[in-house]
């Protein structure tokens, strides 16, 4: 229900570290969007920086900052917009 999401919104925000927001916003953006190969996901962050810091609760640079660690440890690579999950299972353990 809208109830549950909205709680489970609430607990991500209050309880869990910047980069687990940000890996499990990608995990489910993956689930839900994802555009699957063989060996990766790719999905389209349609939000700006800006504004997924905003949904996470957190700053512009310190989103950055968590996207350029996953990137350096081969968890997902950047290409603008376009985001390749290339281990879907590391980035869930965040």
């Amino acid at each position: 229900t809208y109830l549950n999401l909205l709680v489970e919104s609430i607990d991500d925000i209050s309880l869990s570290s910047v980069s687990k927001r940000v890996a499990k916003y990608l995990v489910k953006l993956a689930e839900q969007n994802g555009l699957k190969t063989a060996n990766n996901i790719t999905v389209e962050l349609k939000l700006s920086r800006q504004d997924l810091a905003g949904k996470l609760g957190t700053a512009r640079e310190v989103v950055s900052r968590a996207l350029s660690d996953f990137n350096k440890r081969k968890l997902i690579e950047v290409n603008g917009k376009k985001i390749v999950i290339l281990d879907l299972e590391k980035l869930n353990n965040v």
